[in-house]
């Protein structure tokens, strides 16, 4: 026991050591605004209409009530800090690999190939991504509640029988089940692709625990020194598995639902044959991958067509593989369960019900590869046994592979520090990747390299055009090198590919105020608020137009409809009080409320954030607190460094108020 609990410790250490590093990582671009940073309700933190937004919405193309709990709680406590967010993930990594090294242990007997096992899925590269990845807490969360339902159920199949002249009390038997029910509820809240839970406790009956056979003659392994159940009724087996086939029914229906208005691919996009060819193709490349983990990407875009010469050969190996676990299942059951525990957990995700636009994803292989390594560990380690192999040869045979992977994951997590590193080193190993282009122009746009940002957008509409997010991206950065009618073209071929294209329309209005067609940027705002109602952002165009035209009492109440539709905007807070400090018409400033709008923006920003210390002191002097308002407008001159564009305004603010004079604005 006591050299059990050191090597559990060991691995635990061991995966901390290794994803460490992810916790001086930014947030990425893909899915972690829309998950995090730019979901106004996670955003908010933990609160009743989080909690009501969870579960009744979906969002995301995903209904995964759990994981938005999860993330409103890291909000709640660490605010937008990525590297405590990262770290979450890795602590969830480390107990799963902790709880899967105490399953193995009771279901194989054996000590070190269980924490083997449990150190191939702690520092497989493949599991980098649903680790590295902030928005994949939806994948560590799930397996985590997936661990301790299969954990809770092997407990209850090995309690029933594990003394026969001494039953356990039916009370403490059946609690491990419905815990395991139970847990198995958490993880379907958690993230969906769990669904095959039903199937996989049916492999466990199997073996290890000969609950059940396939036919009369026992299974002739004798090796193992787990606990064992016994033999178990059909109908026995199938009345424990209802509830769980009941859950995973409601979660598909539920998944279905929330996906295929937005993430499901249609038939006229890829045809049943190109599924099935994806499909074999994509469980040789996970395959391959297992065994080769080299030149893995964020996204493996959709290839035009597989040819048949290839999914044959794919096919012919899939089945080649099967028919050798089936022909060895009786002499070496390891071999068939592994491989159908392989097979089976990635049916949810291997497309023939296609979501979203990539061919494979290393993130799908978070549970399945454990069948792989069980399968593989046991057969080496009957051979080894069986060859009588010097044990000092496999330690450092076993260290040795493991420190190559630790080496190989390594690697692969230093392409996950920013976006621009992990969008160049997908495109450097895939072909005709027009997603990971228009990523990377996003990065770089970012960045403030809006020629690097033009050129990725180009060649991501070169290789899609009908991708309407880039064209607008791409009407962003043209407007920002000051070509807006190239600017509004790009926005509306935008709109033309997809009507319902809510940043477009309003990118568009705001555009069109710049260049003084009111009438039409009036048009496209009310456009983009009938497509989203809940969103801010039209009334906060509308509101600039409105200034711009002086309208001034429009403006504010379109103003105040914007922040009740979201309270903690932080540019909208930062603008609002920018009016209420600094326009020239008396009726419209107020001081104090400009102050309580900056007090409440610099929250939310975390205190560093240059614009809303320039409007503290516009507020400052307003209300004719020159003194606070010079070191307003010094703290944030000193924040960006004494140099740019946004220092000069801030140096012109600063010698106003040295002066004893409010800064004015003229907002037309």
């Amino acid at each position: 026991m006591a050299r059990s609990r050191l090597i559990g410790l060991a691995l635990v250490l061991l995966t901390l050591a290794v994803f460490l590093p992810v916790c001086w990582h930014g947030f990425i671009l893909y899915d972690d605004p829309e998950y995090v940073l730019e979901n106004r309700m996670v955003r908010a933190g933990l609160s009743l209409p989080g909690i009501k937004w969870a579960f009744l919405e979906s969002h995301a193309s995903n209904w995964h009530p759990l994981t938005w709990l999860s993330h409103m709680m890291d909000c709640t406590i660490f605010g937008l800090d990525s590297g405590a967010h990262h770290m979450v993930n890795v602590l969830f990594h480390v107990a799963n690999t902790a709880l899967l090294f105490v399953l193995l242990r009771r279901l194989l007997g054996f000590l070190y190939e269980s924490a083997f096992i449990a150190a191939l899925f702690a520092l497989h590269p493949l599991h980098v991504e649903s680790v590295a990845w902030v928005a994949e807490r939806k994948d560590v969360l799930s397996t985590f509640f997936w661990m301790l339902t299969v954990l809770s159920y092997v407990r209850y199949a090995q309690t029933r029988s594990s003394n026969a002249a001494n039953p356990p009390t039916s009370n403490r038997r059946y609690w491990f089940y419905w815990a395991s029910v139970g847990t198995y509820v958490l993880a379907l809240l958690s993230k969906p692709m769990v669904v095959t839970l039903p199937f996989l406790l049916l492999l466990l009956d199997w073996w290890p625990l000969n609950r059940w056979q396939f036919d009369q003659k026992k299974s002739e392994s004798k090796n193992l020194a787990t606990p064992q159940s016994q033999p178990v009724s059909w109908s026995r087996l199938f009345l424990e598995k209802v509830p769980y086939l009941l859950l995973t029914i409601a979660a598909c229906l539920v998944t279905f639902l929330a996906q295929r208005k937005d993430s499901v691919v249609s038939l006229s996009r890829l045809s049943i044959e190109g599924r099935i060819e994806n499909a074999l193709v994509g469980y040789v490349s996970y395959l391959f991958k297992t065994f080769w983990p080299t030149r893995l990407a964020i996204i493996y875009p959709l290839p035009e067509k597989h040819t048949w010469t290839v999914a044959l050969a794919a096919a012919a190996l899939l089945v080649l593989l099967t028919v050798i676990a089936w022909r060895m299942h009786r002499r070496k059951p390891w071999l068939l369960m592994g491989w159908l525990w392989f097979l089976g957990t990635l049916v949810p995700v291997i497309g023939l019900v296609q979501v979203g636009l990539q061919a494979i994803a290393d993130r799908y292989t978070y549970v399945p590869l454990l069948g792989i390594f069980l399968a593989v560990t046991v057969e080496c380690s009957e051979w080894l046994r069986h060859l009588k192999v010097n044990r000092s040869a496999v330690a450092w045979t076993g260290c040795a592979i493991l420190g190559v992977l630790v080496l190989q994951t390594e690697h692969q997590l230093s392409f996950w520090k920013d976006s621009v590193a992990l969008f160049r080193h997908t495109l450097a190993v895939t072909k005709n990747n027009p997603v990971a282009h228009t990523d990377l122009g996003i990065a770089y746009e970012q960045r403030g390299d809006l020629i690097a940002a033009e050129q990725e957008y180009r060649e991501a509409i070169r290789l899609q055009p009908e991708l309407a997010a880039t064209h607008n991206n791409l009407a962003n950065v043209l407007e920002k090198l000051g070509r807006s009618a190239e600017a509004l073209a790009e926005y509306r071929e935008a709109v033309k590919l997809s009507p319902g294209a809510f940043l477009a329309h309003l990118n568009s209005a705001a555009l069109l105020v710049k260049m003084h067609d009111f009438e039409a940027a009036f048009r496209e705002i009310e456009v983009a608020a009938q497509i989203d109602p809940t969103d801010p952002r039209p009334d906060f165009v509308a509101a600039k137009a409105l200034l711009r035209l002086g309208r001034n009492a429009e403006a504010i109440a379109r103003l105040q409809q914007a922040l009740r539709l979201d309270p903690n905007d932080p540019q909208i807070l930062t603008y609002f009080a920018r009016v209420r400090a600094a326009h020239p018409d008396a009726q419209i400033r107020n001081g104090s409320e400009a102050l309580q709008l900056a007090e409440k923006a610099d929250v939310v920003t975390g205190g560093r954030e240059p614009l809303v210390l320039d409007v503290f002191g516009m507020a400052y002097a307003e209300l004719g607190r020159f003194k606070e308002a010079v070191e307003a407008a010094n703290a944030a001159a000193q924040l960006t460094g004494g140099t740019g564009e946004d220092a000069k305004t801030f140096q012109a603010h600063l010698e106003l108020y040295q002066a004893n004079r409010p800064y004015r604005e003229n907002f037309q």
